[in-house]
């Protein structure tokens, strides 16, 4: 149950019906996951931008790690939905190698 918007009463909420109908209908797209109120190119702006706002805050721990002189770190992906974090994260990171 959530509280509705802008109401005082509780309105139901079946999370698995909701998800698998908008996955469903959006087959992969980044609204599935993002906004899905927002076209798909204003969804894939937005994941831009929250991207490079993840790759400067993970290089600035890579860099206080390397300061450090600590060369491993571990990371965990809770992800669900398309991917896209997963991706991102294996294809830019994992392949780093701390010297």
């Amino acid at each position: 149950m959530v509280l509705a918007k802008g109401r005082d009463t509780f309105m139901d909420y079946e999370y698995h019906q909701y998800w698998s109908q908008l996955h469903a209908r959006l087959k992969g797209q980044l609204r599935a996951v993002g906004h899905p109120l927002l076209s798909e190119r204003l969804n894939q702006l937005k994941y831009a931008s929250e991207a490079e706002t993840m790759k400067r805050a993970v290089l600035t721990i890579s860099n206080a790690f390397q300061k450090e002189r600590l060369r491993e770190i571990s990371h965990l992906d809770l992800g669900a939905g398309t991917g896209f974090w997963t991706e991102l994260l294996y294809g830019r990171f994992c392949p780093m190698v701390l010297k």
